[in-house]
């Protein structure tokens, strides 16, 4: 198996562990989204200072979030699907 160490040929990686049948692909939802430049710079030197690919941290970001709304929003959450 080839791999490649540098980071800027992590996604070619990638593609070739799912093109040889290394990895699955994913067949969780997707989202896509716009983003002003300057919040999309922020955004990938987050990612590499936390050494996610930008797929994973938008998962965790909104993942967070979500957790996070739900438990300041309970009563709110509870009632709406009560109805």
């Amino acid at each position: 198996m080839v791999i490649f160490s540098n980071r800027k040929n992590k996604q070619r990686n990638l593609r070739y562990r799912i093109l040889k049948g290394f990895i699955m692909p994913t067949k969780k939802p997707r989202i896509q989204t716009i983003l002003e430049e300057n919040i999309y710079q922020t955004f990938k030197e987050l990612c590499e200072k936390e050494m996610r690919t930008e797929s994973q941290m938008g998962a965790y970001i909104i993942t967070k979030y979500i957790k996070e709304y739900e438990a300041t929003h309970a009563k709110e959450i509870q009632k709406i699907v009560m109805e």
